[in-house]
This record gives C-alpha cells, structure tokens and sequence, in this order.
C-alpha cells in the first residue's frame, strides 16, 4: 500500500485501487477490508460535548477519522497493516531512520522536546491557495504527510497535516 498527498493505493489480487482521500467513506471501507472488521466509530466532540460530525476509527496499525460525506484522515502506527505494507510514494514507512526520511527531502516542522532536533517533519509539501500558515509567518498554509520521529526512526505518519489549521 503505497500513500500520497491525495491518495492511497493497494495493490492485492493482480490489480491496484487507487482511493482518493476526498473520498473518506472507500478510504474507511479499504482499511475495514484489509482488516476483516469495522470497530465501532467514536465521535469526536470539540470541545466537550459539542458533536463535530467526525468519527475516529481505531484498529491497532492505523487510526482513521471520517466524516459523514468528508475526506479521511489517518494516521499510520505501523510498518504494516494486518500484513500489508504501508509507505508513503518516497519510500518512507514507520520504521524508516532519520536518515532515510532526510535523504526523501522533507523539511523540519516541529521540535517537540525542545532538544534542537525537529521530531516532527513534514514530507511532500504543498501551498493550499486561500490558506495562511500558522507557522511560517507571511507563507500560504500548506499540506504535508507530518512524519513523527522518535530517536532516530519514525514512529507514526499522519495523512494528511497541515499548517492552517489547529483542531
């Protein structure tokens, strides 16, 4: 399984199914198929006890959150999803060193522990027009997969992030 900024293919069966992410209700169905179940969604309310219409789904390798007739948005906690392998269209999966991820050329986003050392880097970048960045003074907000490293190897990729937004 292979995910971009607009996509996720899977190859299975001696063909491939390419699934935009504008289309969360096939992205959500993909994920149940690959796992033999759908758990039971839960609505996220924000803030407390005001319903948002967005439901997260929660397997082991990967969390998906969807709304009624919105995109998905996923984060990937594994190197595989119940034995498929799942890496970004640079090669990148959870697992991959520091050095891997620097050579795919992504660009620092965040240091969380203030050690200097950006842990949150954001791969395959691009402007959304009528978007300001929260982060980047006078830039257009953009999108990214945000690759989220521990140590020296990524721990978990959100699809997608961005800088525009803050919920």
């Amino acid at each position: 399984m292979t995910i971009g900024l607009d996509s996720v293919s899977y190859e299975h069966d001696g063909r491939v199914d390419v699934i935009a992410l504008d289309d969360g209700a096939s992205v959500l169905a993909l994920f149940e198929s690959i796992n033999g179940f759908l758990p039971t969604g839960t609505e996220i309310e924000y803030p407390p006890g005001y319903p948002t219409g967005l439901f997260t789904y929660r397997w082991s390798e990967v969390i998906v959150a969807v709304s009624d007739q919105g995109p998905a948005d996923f984060v990937i906690l594994s190197p595989t999803i119940n034995g498929v392998p799942i890496q970004t269209t640079e090669g990148i999966a959870v697992g991959s060193s520091r050095s891997e991820v620097v050579a795919a050329g992504v660009r620092d986003y965040m240091d969380e522990d203030d050690d200097g050392v950006a842990d949150h880097l954001a791969l395959g970048s691009r402007e959304v027009p009528g978007t300001r960045s929260l982060d980047r003074d006078g830039f257009v907000g953009a999108e990214f997969l945000l690759l989220v490293i521990y140590g020296d190897t990524v721990e978990r990729i959100i699809v997608p992030a961005n800088d525009f937004s803050d919920l």
